[in-house]
């Protein structure tokens, strides 16, 4: 499944074993959600944010990354120039900035700071060298 340009299914592929349930989707969750829980639970598990606890908002971000595909793809198929779609297109750009905020509340994207697991500089033997 693509979403704007990204498909969940080319993220690239957790070093690590996961071994957690959380990694499954849960029963009841309809297929495209599925499809793209499969592909960030990894992800999200190894950044110690998906835990039972967020289970359901993470099932949220999933719902939320098929609907923007669903729109996106009739703005597609009916031209975003085409009459009417000026409604379609407000629903896209406030279900693409609640999905970008969903995806950082689960560390999936960029924030625009360092992370924390990123290797620093490493400090010069002068504290007064630049």
């Amino acid at each position: 499944m693509t979403l704007g340009g990204q498909d969940w299914k080319a993220l690239p592929p957790v070093d690590v074993e996961v071994s957690s349930p959380l990694v499954t989707p849960p029963t009841g969750m309809r297929e495209p959600e599925a499809e793209v829980w499969k592909a960030l639970a990894p992800h999200a598990v190894l950044q110690q944010t998906l835990v039972a606890s967020t289970v359901r908002g993470f099932r949220e971000l999933c719902e939320q990354a098929v609907l923007k595909q669903q729109i996106a793809d009739a703005i597609a198929a009916a031209g975003a120039a085409t009459s009417g779609m000026d409604v379609l297109l407000r629903h896209y750009a406030r279900l693409a900035q609640r999905l970008d905020q969903s995806l950082a509340r689960y560390r999936l994207t960029a924030q625009g700071k360092p992370e924390p697991t990123a290797q620093s500089k490493p400090k010069a033997a002068n504290p007064w060298a630049v």
